[in-house]
């Protein structure tokens, strides 16, 4: 969880991001990750205020040597 600003559409606004992130290590040499992130911030992009979610998804494999 963590805060600070994002620019955005030509503005820059001040967004709150919270996320998640988990990690399988299917071996002592291998092991997968998935994170998930969802920044949340105000936007006035179409005239009008509004809150948007922008939802990340990242998946990775690491190799350990």
């Amino acid at each position: 969880m963590g805060g600070g600003n994002v620019d955005f559409a030509g503005d820059t606004v001040f967004a709150v991001q919270v996320g998640s992130q988990f990690r399988l290590y299917a071996t002592d040499w291998l092991a997968m990750e998935l994170t998930f992130s969802d920044y949340i911030f105000e936007t006035t992009i179409l005239a009008r205020s509004k809150t948007t979610h922008n939802l990340a998804l990242g998946l990775g494999i690491a190799v350990y040597f």
